[in-house]
Order: structure tokens, then sequence, then C-alpha cells
């Protein structure tokens, strides 16, 4: 089982992240990543799955520029 620990351990800058925002993302990670499909792997996806969110969310689209348009 996967578990915030886990994330802080490989990104440690989400330590801050509050605890409701942790259980859910831990949740909604648990769902997409099925176990049939990632086998023994499933807990690390979970982590890194979590992590990605929440990185995600604490940039807030503040990230860095993958695409400009111009006319």
């Amino acid at each position: 089982m996967a578990t915030w620990q886990d994330v802080i351990d490989i990104a440690p800058e989400l330590s801050v992240t509050p605890a409701g925002t942790q259980g859910a993302l831990l949740a909604y990670a648990t769902q997409l990543c099925n176990p049939n499909a990632w086998g023994s792997l499933q807990p690390m996806g979970i982590v890194y799955l979590a992590a990605h969110l929440a990185t995600l969310a604490r940039l807030r689209g503040g990230g860095h520029v993958t695409q400009e348009s111009v006319d």
C-alpha cells in the first residue's frame, strides 16, 4: 500500500501538501493504476502518479512553457 511518506521520499517538496489533499490524490492514483496492468509495480505507479498530480496542483499552471503560438 502506497503512503504519502512514499511520495515525500521521491519528492520532498510535497511534504507541505495538506492532509486532505494527500488522501485524495493517493485514492485517485490508486483508482487509475489498475493492478492487472501494473502487477508488482502498482505501488510505484501510485506513488509517482500521486507525486505528479500533487506537483501539478502545487504549480497551478505556473510551470514551464511547453508551447507557444503566434498569429
